[in-house]
C-alpha cells in the first residue's frame, strides 16, 4: 500500500496529526534545515508485509 504523507517540521513534538485529505499529516520535532522543508513537505511511502486493513486499524490507533 503506498500512502501520501505530509511532514510538518519544526512542531513541539513528534506525532501522527490525523488526516489533511487524502494524507496523514505527521509533525516532527526536527527543524527545516536551513529554510529548506522543501517546497511542499509532501512524500510519499510504501507499506510492505501488512495488509491495508492493519494498516489502517495502526494509524487510526496511532501505534504504527
Amino acid at each position: 500500500m503506498k500512502l501520501s504523507i505530509k511532514v510538518v517540521p519544526g512542531a513541539s513534538r513528534n506525532g501522527i496529526v490525523g488526516w489533511l485529505g487524502d494524507s496523514l499529516k505527521l509533525r516532527v520535532t526536527a527543524p527545516a534545515e536551513g529554510g529548506k522543508a522543501n517546497t511542499a513537505p509532501r512524500k510519499s511511502v510504501e507499506i510492505i508485509g501488512l495488509s491495508e486493513t492493519e494498516i489502517m486499524e495502526r494509524l487510526e490507533s496511532k501505534e504504527i
